[in-house]
């Protein structure tokens, strides 16, 4: 993955190990102190609206932060992915925000971070809208974000997609009716995990969507499709959404994020 040097240091080590985060998080010894972490999380972000959904306000770290700037030993939290409104989140985000895709039905946004797509889910209708990351910081800024929008979400920090104990329950107890992914394509190695747990859920009839803004690894999956190779994954381009100017230089120069969904 590329990493571009313009960036500040916090947004930059984010986006540089954001895959390897995912794959490899270190995991509190203890539950972080709730009442703490929301004081940090209130005091290294800006509640902001900049974004492709104006309408659902976020706790995210802006240029406007001392955070933005900041030098990594300074930074208060491991990685602090969440502080971010990645672009395939905010064009899935854009796109499910639809009483017609949600409304009575069971969502789970998967690698969930801000949770802003679990929120648009729940102000939609959602019967259930699950904010699903590994990182139980993003949990406790979900939360803290649903409640700035007068709305509920559940929280979980199970790694689904890496979970097969749970595949032979699943086929006879499939919890969601829909399944969202955005940002997750970030190298080729997760990317693959990503899209084989996506397909088993689609496969269990589950509408699949996924946000990118046109990354290499998804890139790559995208050509195995066109190519028509064995077991590739059947994508539909549903939507495409031109980035602001901010998320464009945020975001190593993408200037689109589109949604697609997938079949099988």
């Amino acid at each position: 993955m590329k990493m571009a040097l313009s960036f500040p240091g916090v947004l930059r080590r984010t986006i540089f190990r954001f895959s390897c985060y995912r794959q490899h998080l270190k995991f509190y010894s203890t539950p972080p102190n709730f009442v703490e972490v929301k004081a940090l999380i209130e005091k290294n972000t800006e509640i902001t609206r900049n974004h492709l959904t104006p309408e659902i306000a976020l706790h995210l770290i802006t240029p406007a932060c001392p955070l933005w700037k900041s030098q990594i030993d300074n930074c208060p939290f491991n990685d602090p992915f969440w502080g971010f409104y990645w672009p395939g989140g905010q064009a899935v985000t854009r796109y499910s925000d639809n009483p017609t895709l949600v409304r009575g039905r069971s969502v789970i946004d998967v690698g969930s971070g801000c949770a802003a797509t679990a929120i648009a889910a729940s102000k939609c209708g959602a019967k259930s809208a699950l904010a699903n990351d590994i990182d139980p910081v993003a949990g406790i800024a979900a939360g803290m974000n649903a409640a700035l929008n007068d709305t509920t979400i559940k929280n979980s920090t199970e790694n689904y997609i890496e979970d097969r104990g749970r595949e032979e329950f699943f086929k006879s107890h499939f919890p969601w009716d829909v399944v969202i992914v955005g940002d997750l394509f970030y190298d080729e190695e997760i990317s693959q995990r990503v899209m084989t747990w996506a397909k088993r859920c689609s496969a269990l009839g589950a509408l699949v969507l996924i946000g990118d803004p046109g990354r290499y690894a998804f890139n790559t999956i995208i050509e195995t499709h066109e190519q028509g190779r064995n077991n590739s994954p059947s994508l539909s381009i549903m939507k495409q959404y031109p980035l602001p100017e901010h998320s464009c230089l945020e975001n190593s120069g993408f200037s689109h994020a589109t949604v697609w969904m997938l079949s099988c």
